[in-house]
């Protein structure tokens, strides 16, 4: 169970808000259809690139409830699909509620970010603390850590011997990571990519760090074109590029035509005036495919800026004619 929650592209599910406190059950199953009938491994509740956090506990309480009504249509469409739910509030008191709902709701794993919470100085003492009969699954991301922290790798080969903890995102560094830890790490710890793009690095220049321990990518850019990292992660596992002379022209040519794809997505979101957030830009995109309802634009602190809508409406053309 441990290596099927952190393998093949997991996608942190965005959010249809219709204000910062309030999401769309009707547009959220929309998109969990698309991602099931993409064959998407796994799907990452209350984890879209931090936007939880801007939500208060209610919400996030909301959006546990609505995805596990999923979990069985979402089955038909795509059997074996995990999922796996963000369980950090604001407060201890709120992390605990969001444990015991994963458990009543029978979610597969919770994530959790030790540096969201106050650990009083030694996350591993936290974390033995933490009374979950599911997998947990570790989160390292500075971006959303308070005070920029990550957890190091000398802690992460320690938590990896607390039971049902089974492997960690990281979203920076992560071949350093990998390199130092990975192998004093408890054997049926895996190790998943926080950057989406890293995949590209794990087929062209390190397939064998730690061979077997680098298992999956988390990706928020596959909640738009889900077949696409689909696709590539199949043709990672397939090709073998840094190891196989004979690769045919025909599968070379796929990978270099998803990749050039994938990565027009990241262009293309560069490429706005005064960048807009990820999330907005992924939001805006799913609303212009008809996903989402127009007030999905928005993410709980900003707007799109009414000059910046030209360049996301040409970037949804170039991408939509991909």
């Amino acid at each position: 169970m441990s290596l099927e929650l952190l393998s093949g592209v997991t996608v942190p599910v965005a959010f249809p808000l219709v204000t910062p406190k309030e999401f769309s059950h009707y547009h959220y199953e929309r998109l969990m259809n698309v991602l099931a009938q993409a064959k998407i491994p796994v799907a990452f509740i209350n984890g879209f690139t931090g936007q939880t956090y801007d939500m208060d506990n209610k919400t996030r309480l909301s959006v546990m409830y609505t995805a596990s009504t999923l979990f069985a249509p979402s089955r038909e469409r795509n059997p074996g699909m995990k999922f796996i739910v963000g369980v950090n509030g604001d407060t201890d008191a709120e992390f605990r509620e969001n444990i015991a709902l994963a458990h009543q709701l029978k979610y597969d794993g919770i994530v959790v970010q030790p540096s969201r919470m106050d650990v009083g100085g030694d996350v591993v003492k936290f974390m033995k603390g933490v009374e979950s009969e599911l997998p947990i699954i570790l989160y390292s991301c500075s971006g959303t850590a308070k005070g920029g922290e990550v957890i190091t790798p000398d802690t992460i080969t320690e938590l990896s011997y607390i039971d049902n903890v089974v492997g960690v995102k990281v979203s920076e560094d992560f071949e350093t990571h990998v390199e130092l830890c990975g192998r004093r790490t408890h054997p049926e710890f895996y190790f998943s990519m926080g950057n989406a793009y890293s995949i590209f690095d794990l087929a062209e220049r390190s397939r064998d760090v730690v061979a077997n321990k680098t298992v999956g990518v988390v990706s928020g850019p596959a909640n738009v074109f889900p077949k696409a990292w689909v696709k590539m992660w199949d043709l990672i596992q397939i090709t073998a590029l840094d190891s196989n002379p004979d690769l045919g022209q025909d599968m070379a040519g796929q990978y270099t035509f998803q990749k050039n794809f994938l990565y027009e997505f990241k262009n293309q979101h560069e490429s706005i005036p005064d960048r807009v957030d990820m999330v907005s830009f992924i939001n805006y995109l799913l609303t212009k495919k008809g996903i989402f309802s127009e007030p999905s634009v928005l993410d709980s602190n900003k707007n799109v800026a009414f000059e910046q809508e030209p360049y996301l409406n040409r970037a949804y053309d170039v991408l939509s004619s991909k």
